[in-house]
């Protein structure tokens, strides 16, 4: 998760470091193994490694789409199966 300070002049985001790391690399290699399994999943990536974004960049991105999918799919209590995703 990154974090973002702000003033008029002056922007910075950085890695937030106080967070469950264990859970963070979970879903940086989740997000890695759903690249050679999901169509979707590895347009997505090459999206954003277009975009001049870096693979680590990209992973992240693609993990925290998986969280919200994930999140929605248990909030609305839908069963996922493999040919959801096709």
């Amino acid at each position: 998760m990154t974090v973002t300070k702000r003033s008029e002049k002056y922007r910075h985001c950085h890695q937030r470091w106080a967070c469950d790391k264990h859970l963070r690399h979970a879903i940086y290699l989740f997000a890695e193994k759903s690249l050679s399994r999901c169509a979707w999943a590895q347009t997505y990536y090459q999206h954003h490694r277009q975009k001049d974004r870096s693979h680590a960049n990209a992973l992240r991105r693609l993990g925290h789409r998986w969280l919200k999918i994930i999140h929605n799919l248990s909030v609305k209590r839908v069963l996922i199966t493999h040919h959801f995703f096709a």
